[in-house]
């Protein structure tokens, strides 16, 4: 395994389960490890051992020391990934990234509060066609009819 394999898969197992920014200083600190060691890559990278084991305890670490809130790092973590794969709204495979239940469900709520306020614009009219114009109707009529009356 090479050093940018090595850094790649280390990556890969901490995304999305810890923040961006620990992720970082984590690349960075092996990075240097490799950097600074007289061995080969290869030899670091048999000394160091599996990346997806170092990412579990690095995950497990920072689980503990987050103690009860730790699912709530964890689904913030999980959120600043799913934004850092994204440019400007596009995902990297092409799709919108969007599940199709969550597209169903969207346009379901845009459908029932269409529906929501089509009903109470009906309920309006009718109750203005059904209440207000008569009751404007009988108030004209009695003010016609007191003037008239005024007059004689």
């Amino acid at each position: 395994m090479t050093r940018r394999e090595f850094l790649s898969e280390l990556r890969m197992a901490l995304e999305g389960n810890i923040p961006v920014q620990d992720i970082e200083d984590n690349i960075r600190y092996y990075d240097n490890y490799f950097a600074e060691s007289s061995k080969s890559e290869r030899e670091v990278c048999e000394e160091l051992g599996d990346p997806r084991l170092i990412a579990r305890t690095l995950i497990d670490s920072f689980t503990a020391s987050k103690g009860p809130m730790a699912d709530f790092y964890k689904e913030q973590a999980r959120d600043d990934y799913s934004r850092e794969t994204r440019t400007d709204g596009v995902y990297p495979n092409g799709g919108s990234g969007e599940k199709w239940y969550d597209k169903i469900f969207r346009y379901t709520m845009i459908i029932s509060i269409a529906i929501i306020v089509i009903a109470v614009l009906i309920f309006v009219l009718k109750l203005a066609v059904t209440v207000v114009i008569p009751v404007v109707v009988i108030v004209l009529i009695i003010k016609f009819l007191l003037d008239l009356f005024r007059r004689y």
